[in-house]
């Protein structure tokens, strides 16, 4: 059972979704938009919600994109971060879903076109 729905999985939905999972609320993040428009100004996850989700005790986290160029990225910019793993990677949905019930990671960051 959903007790969250969160509108917007960037940063600040993530962090959203991070806060709740603390406080024992099973939280998820939706994202609409299937990629970024030209007027975005969303770049990823900054260093700020970084130290924000590290905070709240999320520091685990999978990534889940098709591509191995992406998940060598998002890997490169969260253990930047002190105090964040990355615990897992998966390349396809049934690869990110066995992954995510093996590992339990506090955020699942996914490629929400796979």
């Amino acid at each position: 059972m959903i007790d969250l729905a969160i509108v917007g999985a960037g940063p600040v939905g993530t962090l959203l979704a991070a806060e709740a999972a603390r406080h024992g609320l099973a939280a998820v993040a939706f994202e609409r938009r299937p990629e970024a428009g030209p007027g975005s100004r969303a770049v990823g996850v900054h260093a700020t919600a970084l130290a924000a989700m590290e905070a709240s005790g999320a520091t685990e986290r999978l990534l889940a994109d098709d591509h191995a160029v992406m998940r060598a990225g998002f890997r490169m910019i969260l253990e930047s971060a002190p105090g964040i793993t990355v615990v897992g990677e998966a390349a396809t949905g049934a690869q990110a879903v066995a992954e995510a019930s093996r590992l339990r990671p506090d955020v699942i960051c996914m490629d929400v076109q796979m």
